[in-house]
């Protein structure tokens, strides 16, 4: 025990440890005690993996939503683009109606601060809805620094949700939830890297094509 207690002292040791935990671990690291929290609070390379830094070195290897919001994410969690879409793939995520009319979303270790991807996206459009009924409210949102976990929220902040109108004249229940799925806009660099990957994966299929058409 007393070596354990030595090397989760050392700073340098329990941020290489803490560092090999996938971001959905680590951030419930963070919740774990004041050092853990202390030492992801200080370390560039973490608050990189939670999220909490932008980390453009990984684009890469393709933009990446947020595990920690969108725990949906499975372990290939790249944001997908069609080959004539601006958008990705929607990813969704959902929260508590009362919690957030109460303001009581957690903001516990920058949970707010936290961006959608990494690296950050600029633009991202979504629909949130209240229990999947009814019609959902749009939104867009563009944040040069990159868009977060907060700004949604803010963004969401606008629309009246404990009207009567909302809740078509029954009261809040403790399990009603908002739904809430976003899409995010393809970068010129990503929509150049969709274009080259689709035309790649054609190439092929147009040669059998006229090779067929040229022994017919």
């Amino acid at each position: 025990m007393a070596a354990a207690y030595k090397v989760l002292g050392t700073v340098e040791l329990l941020e290489m440890i803490l560092s090999h935990l996938p971001p959905r671990d680590l951030y419930q690291a963070t919740t774990t005690c004041h050092q853990f929290h202390a030492v992801c609070n200080s370390s560039p390379s973490l608050q990189k993996a939670l999220f909490l830094s932008p980390d453009s070195s990984k684009l890469s290897r393709g933009r990446r939503w947020n595990p920690i919001i969108f725990v949906a994410c499975s372990n290939d969690d790249r944001l997908r683009f069609g080959p004539h879409s601006m958008d990705s793939e929607p990813m969704s995520f959902r929260i508590n109606l009362i919690d957030f009319i109460k303001g009581r979303i957690s903001a516990h270790h920058g949970y707010k601060q936290m961006f959608l991807t990494q690296p950050p996206c600029q633009e991202a459009r979504g629909m949130s809805q209240v229990n999947l009924e009814g019609h959902g409210v749009p939104f867009r949102l563009f944040k040069e620094a990159g868009v977060t976990l907060g700004d949604v929220l803010c963004e969401l902040r606008a629309h009246p949700w404990d009207s009567a109108s909302t809740r078509n004249n029954r009261e809040i229940g403790s399990s009603w939830t908002i739904y809430i799925q976003i899409s995010v806009m393809a970068t010129a660099e990503e929509r150049v890297a969709v274009r080259e990957l689709w035309e790649s994966r054609m190439r092929p299929r147009r040669a059998r094509i006229a090779a067929l058409m040229a022994n017919a």
